[in-house]
């Protein structure tokens, strides 16, 4: 096969380019200061940081074309690298630049400009094409195809699969140097060589490499051997990439034996994400087999061999070239299904790796599918084979498809043995959730040890995710009696009655209005305990064991008008930074007053009235919900009665299954604990900025912000979700806090709470740290640093600049472009953006929002622009936000018989860092005790 065809205008323009321009005069036009050495010419390199000019031009001759080398840096090429390397362009570029330079523009090269340009049309998706054009990776393919055929042979027979496959696969194989010898064979066509070296260089096909080269070599024009190198070099089975119209986009070449090499490489610029492997084939075979009567069916995996493999028995399958299915991939498939007969709707099969990952990229890939088959084209189900289902159930674990299909010797048990194995889509999302295998939900004896309340929580986000439609998650277009086990009953359960108390109060008996009360002693003492101010442990021990009657209290409280504290906040002041004069005041009530506080705070935010509608009461109330169980987060309350759950805001993340009584509090009370909220932050700022080309930041903190809290904004936000809330409730509404002011009428109790949480927070007295007077705060402004409510309610008010920036990030980041990235950490502000335009728009809406809500949002560090690794590199090392995440607080140890009041839980034992911590607490060593400085054994 040869490389040249003759009769190429383009190609002899290249020639012509090559013969007449002289290397010193470009240098000159390019900006690229020349001198004259010793009768040479050189110029300073733009390759490395030259300081004396070093790259030495050589001009043409009847043997040689002009060309450049540094004897610094090896930079080696002709004049078309030199413009490539200079403008930033690629070969077609760099010649079209040339010849309108030097007056010699060809129509033949703007046409070919111009078809190099267009886009190629995957499913919806638009992309960008690779450089080198279908005609181009066409030809590559066929060197491919014709070379090294016994190394192929070898490799499917080790594989398993047969020459019909291979063939209908195109596969190929790279040797070593296999196009560079190829390039090399054509040079007595210059131009046609050259263009070709330049095609193949810009899809990454060939790669320059520099070289110590000696005097000889260096003025030689283009020596492949030593200068280039294939970019599948080390022997590898060529698989064609094609789009699902055939159109060829780029290769995947996967390593013969095993190595430390990746096991796959793809061609660069290869538009991985937005292409199915074997769409093309799998489509029209899906067609093919709808006009004979069978049902059309398509497996997805990950493997391009799994994909092979399964076209060996007869199905349709494709690959997503990755861990998990993109939106573009996604639309592939549900734009071909639209074109399908009605009464045939496509089966989806996601048949990933049987491993961890393989499960959390089915899971993710059956959540993309959800969110864009609006008009329910698809029919999913997921792919696990069972070891009880497997006649090799005694071999070595399987891993793959390929592995596993490889043990069948006839398609028709294959077949059979996979229509078993597919289970209903909400199989893979509840295994996922829960960090548990999939057979742990399938055999009902494990499934019977998962806690209740995951299943519960898992079942709400299960109809959430299916869009209502909770069929599509739960049923299979293949029903066989294995999948609808107890699991599926129990889901259908949750879903039909979601809250058996939903309707009458909540709490019906003597001993669930304790277990309530004891749950927010339980909380408040959790909380009080990780502050500044010394929480009084004794007291809080005498509390709990006389909870019965302490209780009889609480109500007898909750029914009164009167919601001010009962005394005086224990104070301390604190510093507020190094090399900060002013100190910080640190304030925490009384233990009566923090559980009331937090029995509202569990009654507000509880789930045990939510409906299961998109309105229901949860969804009114603001928070960041965190779900420890299923390691699951969602926001709601941000605006209006809306649920997200892609937070951006970390902390005070709200521990819904402590608050619940379905877990012990941690060390953060009713919060998750505070490294797992800052670990969250940073790893959603490293998301955000790694997805961008360049990044420009700001970090902005709210000033004074606790201080700055004014009553009128805190009532308006408590206000209207607390309101909203109540409402939706209906018929319902005596379940609302149902200890508060029980006798008053229904339509003042949700003002009493409002009431209640705005007299705790506002116009508090205090005992001032150094004399020890009470202190009134004002009435109107500020709420005190310490209790877990000033959290909450600190956190919540600036939920309405997450809305506004959350708008503004799908306002910008458009066609799965991240262009802006934002997330705070209570007023701990942090901004990401592509360009500085970006930035001072989001910055300037921040500032707006901020403004409306009486606070001033001021810049606490900028920072110099940075490249996405260079951003990934700061932030991970502590300089992008240095010292300003939590430290984890260390709790003083209580003695005593471990069962102070209800005592449902086990109490789990200190970690290692929190005795570390306690080790170094002043207050072990400055309290009141015999041989401690305290007092006298005399």
């Amino acid at each position: 096969m040869s490389p040249t065809k003759p009769g190429s205008e383009i190609r002899r323009l290249i020639e012509q380019l090559a013969d007449t321009i002289h290397i010193d005069d470009l240098a000159e036009r390019l900006g690229i200061p020349v001198r004259q050495v010793g009768g040479r010419s050189y110029a300073q390199c733009i390759f490395h940081n030259d300081t004396n000019p070093s790259m030495a031009l050589y001009p043409g001759t009847s043997r040689d074309k002009a060309h450049y080398h540094c004897f610094v840096c090896d930079a080696h090429g002709d004049i078309f690298e030199l413009v490539k390397q200079s403008k930033g362009l690629d070969f077609v570029e760099a010649v079209r630049w040339l010849a309108s330079s030097y007056g010699l523009a060809s129509p033949a090269l703007a046409s070919g400009v111009s078809a190099r340009k267009s886009q190629i049309t995957i499913g919806r998706a638009v992309v960008e094409p690779t450089p080198a054009d279908s005609g181009v990776l066409e030809r590559v393919l066929g060197v491919y195809r014709q070379k090294d055929t016994k190394a192929l042979e070898e490799w499917l027979k080790a594989r398993s699969l047969s020459k019909e496959v291979a063939a209908a696969a195109e596969l190929g194989f790279a040797a070593p140097a296999t196009l560079v010898n190829y390039v090399e064979n054509g040079r007595s066509d210059f131009g046609a060589f050259r263009e070709l070296l330049g095609q193949l260089q810009s899809a990454g096909l060939i790669r320059s490499e520099r070289k110590k080269l000696g005097l000889v070599a260096a003025e030689t024009y283009l020596n492949l051997g030593g200068q280039y190198r294939d970019f599948f070099n080390d022997g590898r089975v060529i698989f064609p990439i094609r789009d699902a119209s055939g159109r060829m986009l780029g290769f995947a070449g996967r390593r013969l034996n095993e190595s430390p090499a990746p096991k796959y490489l793809y061609s660069p610029n290869l538009p991985k994400s937005q292409v199915l492997y074997r769409a093309n084939f799998a489509l029209d075979k899906i067609k093919a087999d709808l006009a004979d009567g069978a049902k059309p069916v398509v497996y997805v995996c990950e493997g391009l061999v799994d994909a092979l493999r399964l076209e060996s028995i007869g199905l349709s399958a494709v690959a997503v070239l990755g861990a998990r299915m993109s939106d573009a991939q996604a639309r592939i498939l549900i734009d071909f299904a639209g074109t399908l007969p009605d009464m045939a709707p496509l089966q989806v099969r996601f048949f990933l790796d049987q491993d961890g990952a393989g499960l959390k990229g089915a899971a993710a890939s059956i959540q993309t599918v959800l969110k864009l088959d609006k008009d329910v084209r698809l029919e999913l189900g997921f792919v696990w084979p069972l070891d009880s289902q497997s006649a090799h159930s005694q071999s070595l674990p399987i891993k793959d498809p390929d592995d596993l299909l490889r043990m069948f010797d006839e398609s028709e048990p294959a077949i059979a043995y996979l229509d078993r194995s597919t289970h209903p889509v909400a199989v893979a999302f509840l295994a996922e959730r829960l960090r548990v295998p999939p057979v742990d939900i399938l055999e009902d004896n494990r499934w019977e040890t998962i806690p209740l309340g995951a299943k519960y929580r898992l079942a709400v986000l299960l109809e959430s995710l299916a869009g209502g439609l909770i069929d599509r998650v739960l049923t299979t277009g293949t029903a066989h009696s294995d999948s609808y086990g107890k699991w599926h009953q129990d889901v259908w359960r949750f879903i039909q009655n979601p809250v058996p108390t939903r309707v009458g109060l909540p709490i019906q008996s003597a001993e669930e209005i304790a277990l309530q009360l004891n749950i927010a002693r339980e909380l408040a003492q959790a909380g009080a305990n990780k502050g500044e101010v010394l929480s009084d442990i004794a007291a809080w021990r005498r509390v709990s064991l006389a909870a019965t009657a302490f209780n009889e209290g609480l109500i007898t409280r909750l029914q009164q008008v009167q919601f001010q504290p009962i005394e005086p906040f224990d104070a301390v002041f604190v510093s507020r930074g190094f090399g900060k004069d002013e100190e910080r005041l640190k304030a925490m009530p009384c233990l009566e007053d923090l559980i009331v506080q937090q029995y509202l705070m569990n009654e507000l935010l509880t789930e045990r009235l939510d409906d299961g509608s998109e309105s229901k009461f949860s969804n009114h109330i603001p928070a960041v919900r965190y779900y420890r169980s299923i390691d699951h987060v969602r926001t709601t309350g941000e605006s209006g009665g809306t649920e997200h759950s892609e937070t951006l805001s970390f902390a005070y993340q709200v521990d819904m299954d402590a608050l619940e009584g379905r877990s012990p509090p941690s060390e953060g009370g009713m919060f998750r604990p505070y490294f797992e909220c800052w670990r969250g932050f940073i790893s959603s700022l490293l998301k955000q900025g790694r997805a961008m080309s360049h990044v420009h930041m700001v970090r902005l903190d709210l000033k004074r912000y606790y201080d700055r809290i004014t009553r009128i904004v805190a009532k308006d936000i408590l206000g209207s979700s607390i309101e909203s809330a109540y409402k939706s409730l209906g018929d319902s509404r005596e379940a609302f806090v149902p200890l508060l002011r029980p006798k008053a009428l229904q339509a003042e109790r949700q003002h009493a709470a409002i009431d209640f949480i705005l007299d705790q927070s506002f116009g508090f007295y205090y005992y001032h740290p150094n004399t020890g007077h009470p202190i009134a705060s004002d009435r109107e402004k500020g709420i005190p640093q310490g209790p877990v409510l000033s959290a909450w309610l600190g956190n919540i008010i600036l939920f309405k600049l997450d809305a506004v920036m959350r708008a503004k990030l799908q306002e910008l980041n458009l066609d799965q472009v991240v262009r802006a990235g934002y997330a705070r950490y209570v007023d701990d502000v942090v901004i990401l953006a592509e360009n500085q335009g970006i930035l001072d728009v989001l910055r300037a809406a921040a500032e707006d929002v901020t403004r409306t809500l009486q606070l001033e949002l001021i810049s606490k560090e900028n920072f110099a622009p940075m490249s996405a690794v260079e951003f990934s590199q700061h932030l991970t090392a502590g300089r992008a936000l240095p010292a300003y995440g939590p430290r984890e607080e260390a709790l003083l140890l209580e003695s005593g018989d471990g069962d102070a009041g209800w005592g449902m839980w086990q109490t789990e034992g200190p970690r290692r860092q929190t005795s570390l911590e306690l080790l170094r607490d002043s207050r072990l060593y400055a309290m009141n005790r015999p041989g401690f400085g305290g007092g006298s054994n005399s």
